[in-house]
């Protein structure tokens, strides 16, 4: 695809730096910055126009970048009214950074292909070590999107990998947090015990999941779901 026009929706470091390398690949750059309204100091943005509302940041978007910290936060963002569903055009696609579970992340796929929009999940993994300038981006969703997506994202870091369909990267990073590890250190356990093995790494995710005991997954996303969807 395309893409000369982009909306941020987020706030944090990961946001403005985003938003940084898209204005640096000359990409018109909309932001509403999510912090302001919680009292954070929201510096370092650059020339990117800034809005208020996330509908105003998708608005004559090709694209949308979501980074929320919570569930709630990236339902009000993608969802509520002012959201970014109201006024992304048809067709257009959400990449969606946000912290959320795989139920979550499923059902708002779904929610956005019912307004006409596609939903790709992303992770940003830091560089192994401080002199690693660009991050390995994890996407995850239907294969046809993520591929109309990469373009975007190779501006980006020239590291993307599709880790599987939708669920997948929120399953990784829920497996991450039972673990107790980094993305990043979970990436590097699991390439070292499989090296060059893509696929087996996405399948080790969909086994974890599958085997992980109700109990403690409603620790962590009261309300998951079977992981027989992320297949």
């Amino acid at each position: 695809m395309s893409v000369r026009s982009v909306g941020i929706v987020g706030h944090g470091p990961t946001s403005r730096d985003f938003a940084r390398r898209l204005l640096q690949a000359g990409l018109a750059v909309t932001v509403c910055d999510t912090g302001t309204a919680r009292g954070v100091d929201a510096l370092g943005w650059g020339g990117a126009r800034r809005v208020r509302l996330p509908a105003d940041a998708a608005e004559g978007a090709d694209l949308v970048f979501a980074h929320l910290p919570d569930e709630a936060q990236a339902e009000e963002a993608l969802f509520d009214h002012g959201g970014i569903g109201e006024t992304l055009a048809d067709g257009g696609y959400v990449i969606d950074a946000s912290d959320v579970g795989p139920a979550f992340s499923r059902s708002a796929a779904k929610r956005c292909e019912a307004l006409g929009l596609h939903r790709v999940e992303l992770a940003v993994v830091a560089g192994a070590t401080p002199s690693v300038e660009r991050p390995r981006l994890l996407a995850a969703g239907a294969k046809p999107h993520v591929t109309a997506v990469r373009p975007a994202l190779e501006l980006l870091s020239p590291d993307v990998r599709r880790l599987g369909s939708t669920g997948s990267v929120a399953g990784f990073r829920l497996m991450a947090a039972v673990l107790d590890l980094e993305i990043a250190a979970l990436v590097d356990v699991l390439q070292l015990a499989i090296p060059g093995k893509r696929s087996r790494l996405r399948r080790l995710v969909v086994d974890w999941e599958a085997q992980a005991g109700p109990e403690r997954d409603a620790m962590l996303v009261p309300d998951r779901q079977p992981a027989a969807a992320l297949s």
